[in-house]
């Protein structure tokens, strides 16, 4: 019989089937050949066997290859036994492969929500690494929107589909996460999006989650590459994020590194860990590693270190990566830039920032055209809301602060239209700690720091949340 089943996994259909008719005619039983252990069923059997074997083959090469080049070593080897299906432990669905984060990708966008249920990331994935894949070779994604091999599309081109949709044409439809999100402690590593659009209808919105109804926690994105480019100068907008490009929810315990990226003809809102938080959100104990590079257009662009702009409450948090902006030409003198080190822009209605500090730089390059940029090292404009113990250690430079400009720069927040209070900055470059203050804005205790020394004695000023760290200078105290 093994015999017979190895001929027959050499022998083409048509051949097959007359050697089937001829065993019949020589008096072999069906049972014979279509029993459970039946000549066909053996054949079957070792042709699956066979093929696997090739995709294990094709992936330990892979892997092999992979660790001579000094890549994807530091990863576990994913040991999922049925890829694209969340198994479900402790009635929390758990993601324990590229694979099943992919068909949970999918599963959101067409219809699943998750609402009331928790995901889980069962250990850290590395979509650069062929040991986060059950096989990384694999075309059978086509349904998921990837029509190729599965690794090769994830890490080029347009690369991962974000989480969620949200759909403007022939009527109003969102489809988008509304569950938990528990990272678990894991990491997401290499995580590569890369996305056009050119229309003026839709928003391009970018991040891990496209779009965020839920809560997302516990959760690194390491060495991400996610960039958007908004070709269109109509009223829609580029929000691009780290984590997600728009939160309508909270974000707990999280963090960001690599590249955040957006480029857009009309508006642009892009931050390390998200590009917009709406009303009602929370981030929290979150920091961001990346570097944020926004290239904007001729409309208003909202450029942070954690979030370009915030309606809701964010507090325990840091930035440690650098922000670069190039301005372009506005089409009015309402329009332009508000960057900032934690967010660029704090709108009324509620919002508050707390017990946040900056440690990074913001460049800001263009044509020294008259387009009016708002930045603080902290907070770039600051509508009618609340601001406290923070501090900035980062300088703000670039070419296009040595031309003529209409704006305000300050150490602390650019422009101020709310309530500051208990928040410090380094000096540099001879900038004020408030560029402007409007006649609705309340400075209290906010001010500059001659030097380095001076600020172990600002733990006082700034409260409970921090403690002295390395160097003596503050950090917060979840940090320990």
């Amino acid at each position: 019989i093994l015999y017979a089943s190895l001929i027959l996994y050499s022998l083409t259909i048509d051949n097959i089937l007359n050697i089937i008719v001829l065993l019949i005619l020589a008096g072999v039983s069906i049972a014979t050949l279509t029993g459970e252990n039946g000549i066909l069923t053996r054949a079957s059997e070792a042709t699956e066997k066979s093929e696997q074997a090739k995709k294990d083959e094709l992936r330990d090469i892979a892997i092999l290859e992979e660790m001579i080049d000094g890549n994807g070593t530091d990863v576990e080897e994913v040991t999922d036994k049925n890829p694209g299906i969340l198994e479900l432990e402790d009635d929390t669905y758990v993601i324990n492969s590229i694979e099943d984060l992919v068909f949970f990708s999918n599963e959101v966008t067409t219809g699943n929500n998750y609402e009331g249920e928790t995901v889980k990331l069962g250990l850290s994935l590395d979509f650069n690494s062929s040991k986060s894949y059950v096989n990384p070779f694999r075309t059978d994604y086509e349904g998921y929107g990837y029509n190729g091999e599965l690794k090769k599309l994830l890490t080029s081109g347009h690369g991962f589909i974000p989480v969620g949709i949200n759909i403007n044409e022939s009527g109003y439809e969102e489809k988008n996460f509304k569950g938990t999100f528990d990272g678990n402690g894991k990491i997401i590593k290499n995580l590569y999006i890369n996305q056009e659009l050119e229309d003026n209808q839709n928003d391009l919105v970018i991040g891990l989650f496209a779009y965020n109804y839920g809560t997302i926690k516990k959760l690194g994105v390491e060495n991400c590459n996610n960039g958007g480019e908004l070709k269109t100068s109509g009223l829609n907008t580029c929000m691009v994020g780290g984590i997600t490009g728009r939160n309508y929810k909270d974000i707990e315990e999280c963090f960001v590194s690599g590249n955040v990226s957006c480029a857009s003809d009309a508006k642009a809102r892009v931050g390390g860990i998200c590009g917009y938080s709406d009303s009602g959100t929370k981030i929290m104990n979150c920091y961001n590693l990346a570097t944020i590079n926004c290239t904007g257009g001729s409309q208003v662009n909202l450029i942070g270190g954690l979030t370009g702009a915030t309606k809701g409450m964010l507090s325990n948090c840091y930035n440690n990566g650098k922000i670069l902006t190039t301005c372009g030409k506005s089409n009015d003198d309402y329009d332009g830039y508000d960057i900032g080190g934690i967010v660029g822009h704090i709108m009324s209605g509620g919002a508050e920032v707390s017990s946040c500090y900056n440690l990074n730089s913001i460049e800001v390059n263009g044509d020294s055209l008259s387009t009016p940029v708002y930045c603080g090292g902290i907070v770039g404009n600051m509508e009618p809301s609340n601001l406290s113990n923070c501090y900035n250690k980062g300088d703000i430079n670039g070419s296009y602060l040595t031309g003529e400009y209409h704006g305000y720069i300050g150490l602390i927040i650019g422009l101020l239209r709310g309530t500051a209070k208990d928040c410090l900055s380094l000096t540099f470059n001879n900038h004020k700690s408030i560029g402007g203050v409007d006649e609705e804005g309340i400075s209290e205790n906010c001010a500059l720091c001659d030097g380095e020394t001076n600020m172990p004695d600002i733990l006082s000023i700034l409260g409970e949340e921090f403690e002295n760290g390395l160097n003596n200078y503050p950090i917060l105290s979840w940090q320990k």
